[in-house]
């Protein structure tokens, strides 16, 4: 088997659940995914638990994005922090491929009906 190969089934739900259960307790196998920053997003763009899954659907739609590419968003600057007459912000999107990932890398993304650019999100360093 290569590497390809041997990736997916170690993501296949079963093989997940048999190896989370013979860790023992609490454990759970989180699948990988491709943090990016899309900035610029209209504010007017709202992320609510109860209806984020339908969010979600739309954005992908929206940019011919394979369904269930995104697996999380979140403001970088929370709205409780933003200023009241702010209309732009920065967006975290992680999606579940690379080659998703490099689509909306290279073309943008296309969220309340406006044009916005992407890049990978990089983490700095915690330093002391």
């Amino acid at each position: 088997m290569n590497s390809q190969e041997v990736a997916k089934v170690l993501q296949s739900t079963d093989v997940k659940d048999l190896f989370a259960k013979n860790f023992g307790g609490n454990v759970e196998v989180q699948p990988r995914s491709y943090p990016i920053v899309a900035d610029h997003v209209p504010t007017t763009f709202k992320i609510t638990l109860k209806m984020q899954e339908l969010e979600y659907q739309m954005i992908e739609e929206q940019n011919g994005l394979p369904r269930d590419s995104i697996v999380n968003a979140r403001w970088i600057k929370p709205p409780s922090r933003q200023t009241s007459t702010q209309i732009t912000a920065s967006l975290a999107l992680h999606l579940n491929s690379a080659e998703a990932t490099n689509q909306v890398i290279q073309s943008g993304l296309l969220i309340a009906n406006k044009s916005v650019p992407a890049r990978k999100l990089l983490f700095k360093p915690v330093t002391s």
